[in-house]
């Protein structure tokens, strides 16, 4: 019994159709001016860390790399390498965060 629920073609659509949703109406706002400067960078950066946890996430549960087509049986480097690329820019951008919260 598998305890994952939804196909990874599947979330992929989702994840990719949803983060560009969200981008774009982001721009949309922060163009017409009704997300204001200090707050857009906030939210963008916040979009893209979670964004970098849900590939993570991904990575996780299927055993497959997202970008590179490649599961962990067939090439492990490429797979570990890419976790540990989505774990540094977890990272970064919470390190991004904490300091435009913080100062």
């Amino acid at each position: 019994m598998s305890l994952v629920f939804i196909l990874k073609e599947k979330f992929k659509a989702i994840f990719e159709s949803t983060f560009l949703i969200v981008v774009f109406s982001l721009c949309g706002l922060a163009i017409s001016e009704i997300l204001i400067q200090p707050f857009a960078k906030l939210v963008f950066v916040s979009l893209f860390f979670l964004g970098w946890f849900v590939l993570l996430i991904y990575g996780l549960i299927y055993k497959e790399s997202y970008m590179f087509k490649c599961s962990v049986k067939s090439r492990l480097f490429i797979y570990l390498a890419e976790q540990f690329i989505y774990c540094s820019l977890i990272i970064i951008t919470g390190i991004v965060l904490f300091r435009a919260v913080y100062t």
